[in-house]
């Protein structure tokens, strides 16, 4: 079954009206099935797809069902030929078997491994305003490396830092932090193996809506007045509501706002909602893409920035 690939360019009015919409996507199908769509791929040639693909910057999108083109490479001609060229190489790999992925990328999707980048990171940072605070206390809890946290002006001994892997535990350790934490957050959460943040950062691993489940349980942690800085996936998101029809250019609050009540939201995404229409609307970002100066390393990925003051302490 050979695997073949369509170019879709997006309406120039969503554009206007969403900045960060796609400009130029590409679209898989197999010779067997029409419409082209990832449901009618095989999922082996997908994987293997969107495993050689992520380090050039191209990236699934829910939302817009297709694989999103990065905007530097769509405004430069000479890189957008060598981004198709480049694709089409890796098609023609699947599509005769002959397809090998490097282990350090299939180490980094299993581990969801893929590291903040610096500028990232501050934009984070500047929403935790912890000159207000008189005793904060700063919980990251799925660290890394520590690229979030560090740089924060506050003593280390106010940072709490969560992370299971022992050679980013080692990191951490070597870079002076003195609450390391290794397991895993909702281990860390159940054994109660931190105190009560003030501020949390985070961007948590996107795989299977676990950075939902991340952010559920970071705003049960927190109490009211407690602030938040999260990145979560476009794609943990449209995965469940792909289906209603929303207007390019809605934030995440107008987002859960229209969702909220909807019969087809599963009731952990339901929670998800009621969280972000807890938190004070006007520290809301609206969706970003990678590989621009919100870019993330190692691949690139479309996000929202939830960063927030929780108003009312909500019960999950």
């Amino acid at each position: 079954m050979k695997l073949f690939y369509d170019i879709v360019q997006f309406d120039n009015k969503d554009r206007i009206n969403d900045e960060m919409s796609p400009i130029f996507g590409i679209c898989l199908y197999d010779e067997e099935r029409f419409p082209y769509s990832h449901d009618f791929c095989d999922i082996g040639k997908l994987r293997g797809f969107s495993l050689l693909t992520q380090p050039i910057g191209l990236i699934w999108s829910e939302k817009y069902r297709c694989y999103v083109i990065p905007d530097d490479v769509c405004f430069d001609e000479y890189k957008y030929n060598k981004f198709i060229s480049r694709v089409e190489e890796i098609i023609v790999l699947i599509n005769s078997n002959d397809i090998v992925v490097a282990n350090d990328l299939l180490e980094r999707e299993s581990n969801q491994s893929y590291y903040t980048c610096a500028r990232t990171a501050r934009y984070l940072q500047s929403f935790l305003n912890l000159s207000n605070c008189d005793n904060p206390i700063v919980l990251d809890p799925c660290a890394g490396v520590g690229n979030l946290v560090d740089g924060i002006s506050i003593d280390r001994d106010k940072i709490w830092l969560v992370e299971p892997n022992y050679e980013c535990y080692k990191t951490l350790c070597e870079k002076g932090y003195i609450h390391v934490v290794r397991t895993t957050f909702e281990d860390a959460v159940a054994k109660k193996m931190f105190p009560t943040p003030t501020h949390i950062i985070m961007n948590p691993p996107f795989s299977k809506q676990r950075d939902i489940l991340f952010f559920n349980t970071a705003c049960a942690l927190l109490n009211s007045g407690g602030t938040i800085a999260a990145i979560v996936s476009e794609n943990s998101i449209y995965e469940e509501i792909a289906r209603y029809k929303l207007d390019y250019g809605l934030t995440i609050y107008d987002i859960a706002r229209n969702l909220l009540n909807d019969a087809g939201v599963s009731e952990n995404m339901r929670i998800f909602f009621r969280n972000v229409l807890a938190l004070d609307q006007s520290f809301f970002d609206s969706v970003l893409t990678g590989y621009n100066e919100f870019g993330f390393s190692g691949a690139c990925a479309r996000a929202y920035y939830i960063c927030g003051k929780v108003r009312k302490k909500i019960n999950n």
